[in-house]
């Protein structure tokens, strides 16, 4: 009895193991390509082509956010934040729900005017993550430009 014992721990043991290590590479493999859907963004937006943005993103993204909307959210933040300059990858998620898979990533990241925290939020079901969801945190959005004196 005590043999059969260990043999189901040892099994579970490395089935638990073999799941995690599932996760983890999983997580990784969605990791690398949020990371170049990311560069791929970060590139589109230093040279402007907002609607290349748009047009690659998720269909949802598409309908819910307009081109108009985008592009002036997008000459907003070049404004007020000016160009990306680098950034580092802080925060990690792979969210499934009912087949409904969402990668989500955020980093802390520099622009040419300030410093910031972007989220990005993708449909990772195929291949590829597409975005459905971009959110910028800078106290240099809320920051009042200053008045030019009165003559």
């Amino acid at each position: 009895m005590k043999k059969v014992a260990i043999t189901i721990i040892v099994a579970v043991l490395a089935l638990s193991g073999f799941g995690i290590y599932k996760l983890v590479t999983s997580l990784s493999r969605a990791g690398e390509r949020g990371d170049a859907a990311v560069a791929g963004f970060h590139g589109d937006y230093n040279a402007n082509r907002i609607a290349a943005i748009h047009s690659a993103a998720a269909p949802a993204f598409r309908t819910s956010v307009s081109m108009d909307q985008f592009t002036s959210l997008t000459s907003m933040l070049h404004e007020k934040l000016g160009e990306w300059k680098s950034g580092d990858r802080s925060g990690i998620n792979l969210h499934s729900n009912n087949g409904d898979t969402r990668l989500e990533l955020t980093y802390t990241s520099k622009f040419a005017k300030a410093e910031g925290t972007e989220e990005f939020v993708f449909d990772y079901n195929g291949d590829e993550p597409l975005l459905i969801g971009y959110n910028v945190k800078s106290p240099a959005l809320i920051e009042k430009p200053a008045e030019a004196p009165s003559p």
